[in-house]
């Protein structure tokens, strides 16, 4: 039996190939406006979560949204994944608003989250407020953050009208930045 010869040029030519045309891929993604990672298999999945202890002035003057921070956590880009896997954990930063209504007699603010969860990878996100008068952001901070409903709450480094919310119904992790993010876990 006669085995075929394989030419080593050939290969690494070929490999060479495979590498440009993916990276034109995501080029060309970007441009169009698209992310790369958009072809990730996702689920939607609705939450409720109660936010207890808010005034309704206080509510009048936010709008609730949640940072999707990537698919994956730390933990999983430290075990090096495969090539494919570790581009699917970029860091994306997408905004997705959330939809709330606000219950007088209890002081509650009621959400639905609409999760888009990776089907392998956890979701790393972090709840937010778009905060109206920036003059009142200490004290939303401070009414957030006492919250039973809400582990922490704090102002934006970067932002000057938002407030970043770690709420207590969720596990959290730590970036290598030192921020800390809620995760929701595939089913």
């Amino acid at each position: 039996m006669k085995v075929p010869r394989i030419n080593v040029r050939y290969l690494l030519l070929a490999g060479i190939v495979l590498m440009i045309f993916d990276n034109i891929i995501d080029r060309i993604s970007v441009i169009l406006g698209r992310k790369a990672q958009e072809k990730i298999k996702t689920d939607i999945v609705r939450k409720d979560i109660e936010i207890e202890d808010i005034s309704r002035e206080v509510y009048a003057n936010v709008d609730t949204n949640y940072l999707l921070v990537r698919y994956g956590v730390n933990e999983f880009l430290e075990q090096d994944p495969a090539p494919q896997d570790k581009r699917k954990m970029k860091i994306r930063n997408d905004e997705i608003p959330v939809e709330t209504r606000y219950l007088s007699q209890s002081n509650t603010i009621e959400a639905t989250i609409p999760f888009r969860i990776h089907r392998n990878f956890p979701t790393e996100f972090k709840f937010f407020l778009q905060v109206e008068d920036a003059g009142e952001l200490k004290n939303i901070r401070d009414e957030f953050g006492a919250s039973p409903s809400c582990e922490s709450a704090s102002i934006s480094d970067s932002l000057e009208d938002r407030v970043y919310i770690l709420l207590d119904e969720f596990k959290t992790t730590e970036t290598p930045e030192g921020f800390k993010n809620n995760v929701v876990y595939p089913k």
